[in-house]
């Protein structure tokens, strides 16, 4: 779980909260791509011992029906995990920052999925039945509470590997 203090999309401090650890860990931004809404971090006195990396998945070969499972903190409620269904694999909305300072999103090809996504999902995995990342959970379609309308959707992992070399 990731969490980060702050005002406007910005953090001043960013902290790592490993399941099964009392204690968070702080962590720095290395680089960041706002026009996809990503950032990379790292934890440099996070114990090596409690890394466990969970493997990437192809995004490029996602099938709308297939099974997705959405990881993160929604509302604040730690190692939150939901199921759900892959319901568009090209969907076109914006996403990040255009950098004109509008605040408006640059249009991207997302993943649709109907796994409950709620604020405090953003940055989670969503995996495939195989337990790989498929993509990065990034926004919810709300309806007028601003509340989930159970449209989510995720950054195409094969958008996050392009982008790797770069952070």
């Amino acid at each position: 779980v990731i969490a980060g203090e702050g005002g406007q999309g910005t953090a001043d401090r960013i902290t790592i909260r490993v399941m099964g650890q009392e204690q968070p860990v702080p962590a720095e931004v290395v680089g960041t791509a706002p026009q996809y809404d990503l950032a990379l971090l790292r934890a440099p006195s996070l114990p090596r011992n409690l890394i466990r990396p969970i493997p990437l998945g192809d995004s490029d070969t996602l099938a709308v029906g297939q099974k997705a499972v959405a990881m993160g903190a929604p509302f604040g409620l730690e190692f939150s995990v939901t199921e759900g269904i892959v319901s568009s694999t090209e969907r076109q909305i914006p996403i990040g920052f255009s950098g004109t300072g509008t605040g408006e999103g640059i249009t991207q090809k997302a993943i649709q999925t109907d796994a409950a996504i709620n604020p405090g999902n953003s940055g989670g995995p969503l995996l495939d039945s195989r337990g790989r990342v498929i993509g990065i959970n990034t926004q919810i379609a709300t309806g007028g509470s601003q509340q989930s309308a159970g449209v989510g959707f995720a950054i195409p992992v094969n958008a996050a590997k392009n982008l790797l070399p770069r952070l």
